[in-house]
């Protein structure tokens, strides 16, 4: 197995700007990772409410995104917004029904399965 020199030549050179970056420079950094932070919050709320009211989770982004900002500024907690998306998730699945047709006759199977 062969040393990869180029992961390590780039990490140093990494930790030298990192060491001698500006003020602004840091700044930047900090912001961007607040955005990508952000961004996969707004996915995964997004992803939740596709499963939860049907749909595809681009449809969700816009009000998923306005939602993570306001979890990142304070404004509202995450996991009471999360607990809801369950609630209503868990309110809205189908009853198990009593018939014993094997699994397809389930209707709760045949919802997930897609049938």
């Amino acid at each position: 197995m062969y040393l990869n020199t180029d992961r390590i030549q780039a990490a140093m050179l990494a930790a030298i700007a990192e060491e001698y970056a500006t003020p602004e420079e840091k700044a930047a950094r900090a912001r961007t990772a607040t955005r990508r932070a952000v961004m996969d919050r707004a996915w995964s709320i997004a992803r939740m409410a596709a499963r939860v009211f049907g749909g595809k989770a681009q449809s969700y982004i816009a009000g998923a995104l306005s939602q993570a900002w306001a979890e990142h500024r304070g404004e509202c907690d995450g996991f009471s917004a999360d607990a809801t998306l369950l609630r209503i998730q868990a309110r809205n699945r189908p009853a198990p029904t009593q018939r014993n047709n094997g699994y397809r006759g389930r209707q709760y199977y045949a919802a997930a399965a897609g049938w």
